[in-house]
């Protein structure tokens, strides 16, 4: 009851329509925000890291905006629209319901009219949806699925995440993989790239034992696009762990909990690399630490459509009776991302 409860909300969080200012570059990546100002040179977008970013117009094919796109063609005619496409020198444009393409040097200049009425508490959405599914069947038959939901909504300085996983794996029709994981988390955003958050996580896994464990933190954290080159995300905080069991003894813990999150991109093929570590370390007790480990690529292959590669470590000090401390997984997953 409890799986289907969240996979309902889940499903909730995928319906929210997606708001906000977006660019799509030529080689196919999304830069979403705040666009501050439009020429025929350049474009400005204030990002969700709250960091300003000048795109060559060039290297942009389709601009989309809250506000009004104003351009002003040879025959100083102002055309006002919301989003444009563009394929080597020719600007297509939806005007009245159809489309018209205007040669970009007949264009003499673009701005941008931020609107009065522009609502200023905007929801804005950005995540992605990645599956795996594989079944082989004759001799034997294996089936494994394998899913992973991640949104962050954001209005003004409030933000909520939610990231959901499930994995699912069975051999000859036994059972050889069973477990699923959902985190909940509020930030309060201040300052630039600093915030403060609370969170609530839920995760079960039948083959270690784990029939229900709840964490429920608080801390700080900060974002920072420019750090080492890399985007990074780090947290510390304090968090109560309840973990119900089958064949232990049931744990109820506080510990001091951390996440470092790394992301840097390539300019070979678009490639994304992505690291993802969070821990908990108890603090009163037995000493019990539980570390979680995501790293991998990300290929896009068109537009919002990715192929990734990744490999998930957990580790557990004091894992249940007579289970190993470590488990991985390693696997492809074609997704998409908005």
């Amino acid at each position: 009851m409890m799986k289907k409860k969240y996979i309902f909300l889940i499903t909730l969080f995928y319906c929210i329509k997606v708001y906000g200012d977006r660019l799509v570059l030529t080689n196919g990546d999304i830069i979403s925000g705040d666009i501050l100002n439009i020429s025929k040179d350049e474009v400005a977008i204030k990002t969700k890291y709250d960091k300003k970013i000048v795109v060559p117009f060039n290297l942009i094919s389709e601009l989309e905006s809250q506000n009004s796109i104003i351009l002003i063609n040879n025959l100083n005619q102002n055309i006002t629209v919301n989003n444009l496409k563009k394929l080597d020198n020719l600007i297509y444009l939806i005007i009245d319901e159809e489309l018209v393409k205007i040669e970009k040097s007949k264009i003499n200049s673009l701005s941008l009219e931020i609107s009065s009425k522009k609502d200023k508490n905007l929801i804005k959405s950005s995540g992605n949806i990645g599956i795996n599914y594989f079944q082989n069947s004759g001799n034997t038959n294996t089936k494994k699925f394998i899913g992973d939901f991640y949104n962050e909504t954001s209005l003004n300085k409030h933000r909520l995440i939610i990231n959901f996983k499930n994995n699912e794996a069975s051999d000859n029709n036994l059972k050889t993989a069973s477990n699923w994981d959902l985190n909940l988390k509020y930030d309060y955003i201040f300052g630039d790239t600093w915030y403060t958050f609370l969170n609530n996580s839920f995760e079960k896994d039948t083959f270690r034992d784990i029939d229900l464990r709840e964490s429920y933190g608080v801390g700080l954290g900060n974002r920072n696009e420019e750090l080492l080159n890399f985007k990074t995300t780090y947290e510390l905080g304090l968090s109560n762990v309840k973990t119900k069991h089958n064949l232990a003894n049931n744990k109820n813990f506080n510990a001091a909990i951390w996440l470092l999150n790394l992301e840097k991109s390539f300019s070979m093929f678009n490639l994304k690399f992505f690291h993802k570590n969070n821990g908990i370390q108890e603090i009163n007790g037995n000493n019990q630490l539980i570390v979680k480990s995501n790293t991998g690529l990300k290929l896009p292959i068109l537009r919002n459509i990715y192929l990734s590669y990744e490999l998930q470590v957990d580790w557990e000090k004091k894992p249940s009776s007579n289970k190993k401390k470590t488990d991985r997984i390693n696997y492809f997953t074609l997704g998409y991302e908005w």
